[in-house]
């Protein structure tokens, strides 16, 4: 077989990336912010109920400068390991031999449902199917795989394998015992590459034997999620509903995503998402420091008896018209007291609970507070921060957005924080507040050190702007400066804006970001924006999968090799064509900073399905990579459903536009029936670009209007 393009044109690809070195400045030094009347100055002005939006209060920072200087390079780089060799071990199928594997069934702690799934496989791969049998029954001779608990004995999420004569011993705790299974199965080259039975590698043997393999692996991510949409979440169901799926409906067809019922998912096989396997007796920390918007409740609970606690608006007044998502005012002392016996409840309801969340609320039509005590928290050399101000119509959804320029929040944040934490810890030693990095203080901080105990979600990262890579290393390393527990929480699977319904890859700075934070003191990768378009999305989602464990310490070319080999044979190196085209168009749009749309106006998708159609006549009639080339092939068939909405919002005929997109749900609701491990109902809204001016909104939205009932919730 030829050498992989993946390994002949990485170079090339990492040099256009422009983020995977670490040759930065050693040193940040942040100076005095652009003022906000340098906003005025550039004409962003507006106008609410009739007043200059920005003449009811000042927007000068007034808290004395800070002189921390933070590291912006991270100190280690990832190391990787060759794939080890090894020499053949245990039998376990040969002729009259068949292992039998013992757990325990009389408390049903979830290892059974490990010990059922691994004989399946053996089943598949041989023809031939274990006994599982309760460890009281466990043969004293034969090949014998024993699967336990170490509880008490190893540390959270470790993974145990080790071998002593024809008994194999699968262990650890928790998550671990689930990962130790995945590690057998793939060493006797099992491979899960996507959802659904069609993603499931199983190789054909007769004689099943496996390598003389042994594992003591801790994670050094305690925290592995990837937020997907599940039906059930409100907002979920409303797009189900948009393309004319009722939730119930959905449910049953979301079900191929699994190759067995029974089995683990595509996640849970990789260890994501993946923490209620195996009973454990210990609360893991994925499960007891959860990050989460707070304080959703909080305008109806005080607003009438305590305005004061709420944001101080540019109109000059606290009232929230949208109080579901209220902004707080940080520097208020009973407010913090509030916020601190909140928390503190929390962990007398949940005393195995390690950490709570104080985040602020996301989003709404509110800005953050400007009094001046809150403002005494701004030092005046923070740097720039964009914040946005709104004027007031009858429909939230068509308020307008007014950009200006204030610093960072970043040190105000702080110290709401930092205050809490102290709350916490003296009436709840040894718990932790969890606190997002994130918004307007996403930047590191240029006076306050966060207190230790504080554990944070830091949510920076931007792969739609190549120009942008390098500030997310810079930041993360001065976060990580301060030794607290970091858990890494971008957007960052938004890509080049969200909603893309073409294929798309750019595995390769998730794996490599994720390798190095981890190498770093990253605790944890927690995932948002997570399309689970997997036929556009899969071979990205498994290098990232495969990133945040990687027990044998193996680089992106390696696994993304065996990735394309194990699950595509003959058509392993078109497939790898295949997958490098996609990163260095990707690539190129984000190097360009062109947005979803630009990707859509480049991409050729006959170009694409030529090299599919080439993948498959190298299959060679082996169905079951053909099968795989199809699966892939269904995110091009979505994309040419798309590429007409895309075309008829060109023409600006946005009576056009909203005939298009019906057609577009119709027709991505048959693709999604017909192939519902592949793809979801979603995408059209969110890549069509936006209107020039607000006038050109007004005028799409209003003819969406005319034409189409769901339009409050389909427009972009």
């Amino acid at each position: 077989m030829k050498r992989s393009p993946i390994v002949a044109i990485a170079t090339s690809v990492l040099a256009l990336a422009g983020c995977v070195t670490l040759g930065l400045a050693s040193t940040w030094r942040p100076t005095r912010g652009e003022r906000f009347d340098d906003a005025v100055a550039d004409g962003v002005v507006g106008t609410i109920q009739g007043t200059n939006i920005f003449d009811a209060i000042d927007y000068t920072p007034l808290g004395a400068p800070g002189s921390l200087v933070l590291p912006t390079q991270l100190v280690y780089k990832a190391e990787f390991r060759t794939r080890p060799v090894r020499e053949k071990g245990l039998t376990l199928i040969d002729g009259d031999v068949v292992v039998t594997i013992a757990c325990n069934l009389k408390e049903r702690d979830g290892t059974h449902k490990l010990a059922d799934e691994l004989a399946w496989h053996l089943n598949e791969m041989s023809g031939r199917q274990p006994k599982v049998v309760d460890i009281s029954a466990k043969p004293e001779s034969g090949p014998v795989i024993v699967i336990g608990r170490d509880d008490g004995k190893a540390r959270e999420l470790e993974s145990i394998i080790r071998r002593n004569g024809d008994e194999l011993y699968i262990g650890g705790v928790g998550d671990g015992v689930s990962q130790a299974i995945t590690y057998v199965l793939e060493s006797l080259g099992c491979r899960y590459l996507f959802p659904g039975k069609a993603g499931k590698v199983i190789p054909k043997r007769e004689k099943v034997e496996l390598d003389d393999i042994a594992l003591d692996y801790v994670p050094r991510l305690k925290v592995r999620l990837m937020k997907v949409p599940v039906t059930g979440n409100h907002k979920v169901n409303d797009g189900l509903r948009a393309y004319g799926f009722e939730p119930s409906e959905y449910s049953k067809l979301e079900r191929a995503k699994v190759d067995r019922p029974g089995n683990r998912g595509f996640w849970q096989w990789h260890g994501v998402n993946a923490g209620k396997i195996v009973k454990t007796d210990n609360p893991t920390f994925q499960a007891s420091v959860l990050a989460g918007h707070q304080y959703g409740g909080y305008y109806a609970r005080f607003f009438k008896e305590h305005p004061e606690w709420f944001a101080l608006q540019n109109t000059g007044s606290r009232q929230q018209e949208t109080n579901s998502h209220p902004r707080l005012c940080t520097s208020n002392p009973q407010l913090r007291e509030q916020i601190a016996k909140d928390t503190i409840r929390v962990f007398e309801a949940n005393p195995g609970r390690q950490g709570a969340s104080i985040c602020m609320p996301d989003g709404g039509y509110m800005t953050y507070c400007m009094c001046d005590e809150c403002r005494k928290l701004d030092p005046a050399n923070s740097p720039v921060s964009r914040g946005y101000l709104y004027r007031s119509k009858e429909k939230p959804h068509s308020w307008a957005k007014h950009p200006y320029s204030y610093v960072s929040l970043t040190d105000r944040m702080l110290d709401f924080s930092n205050d809490i934490q102290r709350r916490v810890r003296a009436a709840c030693p040894g718990k932790h507040v969890v606190q997002f990095v994130y918004s307007n203080y996403t930047q590191p901080p240029v006076k306050l050190r966060p207190d230790p105990d504080i554990v944070f979600f830091n949510v920076a990262g931007n792969y739609g702007d190549a120009k942008r890579f390098p500030a997310l290393r810079r930041n993360i390393a001065a976060w990580l400066s301060f030794g607290n527990q970091t858990v890494w929480r971008p957007n960052c699977l938004a890509g080049l804006g969200g909603g893309n319904r073409y294929p798309v890859n750019y595995g390769r700075l998730f794996f490599n970001d994720i390798s190095d934070f981890k190498a770093n003191g990253v605790v944890g990768v927690s995932l948002d924006c997570c399309s689970a378009d997997y036929s556009a999305a899969g071979f990205m989602f498994y290098m990232i999968a495969k990133a945040m464990t990687n027990p044998d310490r193996l680089d992106y070319e390696t696994i993304a090799a065996d990735w394309c080999r194990t699950g595509f044979g003959k058509a392993a190196d078109e497939i790898a064509d295949y997958m490098l085209e996609l990163e260095k168009h990707y690539m190129q749009a984000a190097e360009g900073a062109m947005g979803v749309g630009g990707y859509m106006d480049r991409f050729d998708i006959g170009e694409f399905e030529a090299r599919l159609d080439k993948a498959r006549k190298l299959a060679d009639g082996d169905f079951d990579v053909l099968a795989r080339i199809d699966y892939l092939a269904v995110s091009l068939e979505c994309a040419r459903e798309a590429a007409k909405v895309r075309a008829a919002w060109k023409t600006g005929d946005w009576k056009k536009l909203g005939a298009a997109r019906k057609v577009y749900k119709d027709r991505i609701k048959e693709i999604v029936i017909a192939h519902p491990d592949a793809t979801r109902p979603g995408g059209c809204v969110h890549m069509l670009g936006r209107p020039a001016t607000a006038e050109e909104r007004d005028r799409f939205q209003q003819a969406l209007a005319d034409d189409d009932p769901d339009r409050e919730k389909a427009a972009p």
